[in-house]
This record gives C-alpha cells, sequence and structure tokens, in this order.
C-alpha cells in the first residue's frame, strides 16, 4: 500500500452526563506509514442525532477532503449516544467508513440505556442498520463502502502500536487530552 494513502479518525471527547450540552468531535488525519497530517475539531451536542451530519461537514469543508480515502469511527456512537447513521454518511460521502470497536458491545445494555429516549426505535434503528459486526484479531468492526478482505487490510495498514488502528488511538488521546486535560489511554 502507497505511504501516501490518507484515513481521517474520528472520536470524541469527554464530558459530564447531565451536566455538559456538548464535546468535542475530533477528527485525525493520518497517512498508512503513521505521519499525522491534520486535526479537525468540531462541537458535537450530547445525545443528539446529528454525528453523520457533522462528521460529513468535517470531512467535506476540510483542506484534505479530497485526499482522505478512509474513515475510521471510534465506535458508532458519540457525545453519549449521538448515534452515525452509517449509510447516511456513506452516501454524503462516498468514502469506505470502518467503525472500530474495542469490545464486542453488549446490546441488551444498549437497549436498556436507549429506553430513556422518546426515538428509542429510530435510534435501535441506526445501530441495526449500521449493519454486522466482525472481529478480526483483537478488534471488532462494521464497515461500508468495501468487502470484509478490504476493511482487514486497511485495518492493518494503519495498525502499527496496538490493537487499535493508530489515527482512531491518536483521535482518541487528543480528544481526551483536550477535554480532561490529560490523556486517557484508548
Amino acid at each position: 500500500m502507497p505511504s501516501k494513502i490518507r484515513a481521517i479518525a474520528i472520536d470524541d471527547g469527554y464530558f459530564e452526563k447531565g451536566k455538559s450540552k456538548t464535546t468535542k468531535l475530533i477528527g485525525i488525519i493520518c497517512r498508512s506509514d503513521s505521519q499525522v497530517e491534520g486535526i479537525l475539531s468540531k462541537d458535537i451536542e450530547i445525545d443528539a442525532l446529528d454525528a453523520a451530519d457533522l462528521i460529513a461537514n468535517m470531512v467535506k469543508k476540510s483542506k484534505f477532503s479530497d485526499q482522505v480515502r478512509y474513515i475510521f469511527l471510534s465506535g458508532l456512537n458519540f457525545a453519549g449516544f449521538n448515534i452515525v447513521d452509517l449509510q447516511e454518511l456513506y452516501s454524503k460521502l462516498k468514502i469506505p467508513i470502518i467503525v472500530i470497536l474495542k469490545k464486542k458491545p453488549d446490546l441488551h445494555k444498549i437497549n436498556l440505556a436507549l429506553t430513556r429516549f422518546a426515538d428509542f426505535d429510530k435510534r435501535i434503528d441506526l445501530i441495526k442498520k449500521a449493519g454486522k459486526l466482525y472481529s478480526y484479531k483483537k478488534i471488532y468492526y462494521q464497515k461500508i463502502g468495501l468487502d470484509d478482505k478490504q476493511a482487514q487490510h486497511i485495518i492493518g495498514a494503519f495498525t502499527y502500536t496496538s490493537n487499535i488502528p493508530e489515527p482512531v488511538r491518536l483521535a482518541h488521546i487528543i480528544a481526551s487530552g483536550l477535554t480532561l486535560g490529560e490523556s486517557t489511554r484508548p
């Protein structure tokens, strides 16, 4: 894979439940040779349902928009339960997306947590629409815009020092550092 292939990874910062109205959404543009080329940020509303729009606008308005070939999302939801409509995001950007999960989601616990929302059914549908959960090495992932073999190749190409692709690891470190004053482990 050429070293100039670029991906953006998205993660959110820390927020206090019940106190914060927004947190930071951070995007890290990274080449497959581990070179960081840019950082993007945007405020995201806690528990809203606009994550797909925010991410699409973040990428489209970036000077890197024509260079990014893959999108990594650190999970499917940001800022609490601001769940990404994966199909909508893909249709807006036409860039393959890989959702990275460190552990297998507990759908029972997620369903219980979502029952507090009036639009519970819509949020559950967004999770279901995201598609099948795959495992690769020590992580789980979902994908859109590429097949399983391609997704695993891209995950491997951007993974250097841990089980998590480097852009995702960096997005987490930067997002937590900006919102907590000190980074946490991904």
